[in-house]
């Protein structure tokens, strides 16, 4: 790897985890909930393979829903995509809603490990800042516990969550 991918994947994952840390402290603040347990669900490799086809496009100046759908959907590896129009929207507005740099860094580092990065890295940060045990899956673990249902929400770089 060069320097240059290093440099994309460290300001990544320091977004990733950033931005999970917020979205857990706005959670707990908005439900006045205490946690105990945070389960943390980050998106499967398939909707990862569909949001750096969706980035690529974008980032090409392509932001048409029909026409991204229609090459997702040609492409026998985001064919799937169909069952989840959803989901290619939101990716859409995700990738637009975010500085042109950081769309280039994401289309720098191509796959990205998620699960393990929020592994290694947050469980930490989350046990000393939250004070609840974190757990986190892929939303296709066969172990997941997902008593809301809340892991089919999760995208790539927006994983869903749950406080109990």
């Amino acid at each position: 790897m060069s320097a240059d991918a290093i440099d994309a994947n460290a300001i990544q994952s320091e977004d990733l985890l950033k931005s999970i840390m917020d979205d857990i402290a706005n959670i707990i603040k908005i439900t006045k909930i205490t946690p105990k347990k945070i389960a943390i669900y980050t998106a499967d490799a398939f909707k990862s393979k569909a949001y750096h086809a969706v980035l690529t496009k974008v980032m090409s100046g392509q932001t048409d829903m029909g026409v991204i759908m229609k090459e997702l959907i040609a492409n026998p590896e985001t064919s799937d995509i169909k069952r989840n129009p959803d989901f290619v929207q939101r990716t859409i507005k995700d990738i637009l809603s975010e500085p042109v740099e950081i769309r280039k860094i994401k289309l720098e580092t191509g796959e990205f490990d998620e699960k393990q990065l929020i592994s290694s890295e947050l469980i930490s940060l989350a046990k000393a800042d939250f004070g609840a045990d974190v757990q986190v899956y892929s939303e296709k673990d066969s172990d997941i516990y997902d008593p809301k249902g809340k892991a089919r929400h999760a995208r790539p770089f927006k994983p869903a969550i749950l406080i109990e």
